[in-house]
C-alpha cells in the first residue's frame, strides 16, 4: 500500500498479541472525547488511530493477516477492527458479547498545521470519489464519512500509523451494534485512487 490509506497516509492513511513489546501508555484523551458518548463515531475515529499506533510496525493490528492480534490493546467500550496497508487479509477473532464494533473501511490521519478546521476540511475532501462496501452476515451496511475533532496523536516511534502531534482523522466508517452471541462474518472492501483493500473477519461473539 501507499503508506497512506487503510491505516495511514502521506502522513499516515489507512484502512483490525502478544507481549513482544512493552505496552505503550494510552495517549491522553482529548477534552472533546471525554465529553462525547462512547458510541460517537467521530470520537472513535480518533481513538482508533491511537489504538492502531500503540505498537511498532509489524506487531500492530493492521499488518496482522490472521487475527492473532485482534484482542491486543482493545478498549472496554468498543471492539476495533482494522483494514490493511493494501491488499487482502482474512482474520479470525473472538469478540466479547455486548461490545459494539467499529470498522474503518478506509481512513486517514492528517496532521494539523495551523487551522484545525482547514485540516479537517482537507482530510474530508481527500475521500471524494472513494468507495466502501461492508457486509455483515450477507447484510449490506452503509459506511459513513466521519471526521474527528482535533486530538493529540502519540503513536509508537516505530509505528506506521502516522506521526506524533495534533491531528484529525477522517474516513469511511461503520459502527455496528453488538452482534448476537455465535459465529459471524464481516467482509469489507474499499478503494481510493489506486489504493484498494479487502478484509474478511470470521468472528465468534462470546459472553464474558
Amino acid at each position: 500500500m501507499r503508506r497512506a490509506i487503510a491505516a495511514l497516509s502521506a502522513a499516515a492513511l489507512l484502512a483490525g498479541c502478544g507481549g513482544e513489546d512493552a505496552e505503550k501508555p494510552a495517549a491522553p484523551r482529548t477534552q472533546a472525547s471525554e465529553q462525547q458518548p462512547a458510541a460517537d463515531p467521530a470520537r472513535l475515529a480518533a481513538e482508533w488511530w491511537q489504538w492502531a499506533g500503540k505498537r511498532r510496525e509489524g506487531r500492530d493490528p493492521v499488518t496482522d493477516r490472521t487475527g492473532r492480534r485482534c484482542a491486543q490493546d482493545q478498549p472496554d467500550d468498543v471492539f476495533f477492527l482494522a483494514g490493511t496497508f493494501g491488499g487482502a487479509a482474512r482474520r479470525t477473532c473472538t469478540v466479547p458479547a455486548g461490545r459494539a464494533i467499529f470498522v474503518p473501511v478506509l481512513n486517514q490521519v492528517c496532521p494539523v498545521e495551523g487551522d484545525p478546521d482547514r485540516a479537517a476540511d482537507a482530510c474530508r475532501a481527500s475521500f471524494e470519489g472513494a468507495t466502501a462496501k461492508l457486509v455483515v452476515d450477507d447484510r449490506d451496511v452503509e459506511a459513513e464519512l466521519v471526521v474527528s475533532p482535533p486530538f493529540e496523536h502519540d503513536p509508537h516511534p516505530q509505528s506506521a500509523a502516522g506521526t506524533a502531534g495534533e491531528s484529525v482523522a477522517a474516513g469511511l466508517h461503520v459502527l455496528l451494534d453488538p452482534l448476537p452471541e455465535g459465529e459471524h462474518e464481516i467482509r469489507f472492501a474499499g478503494k481510493r485512487d489506486d489504493f484498494s483493500l479487502s478484509v474478511r473477519y470470521d468472528l465468534t461473539v462470546e459472553g464474558g
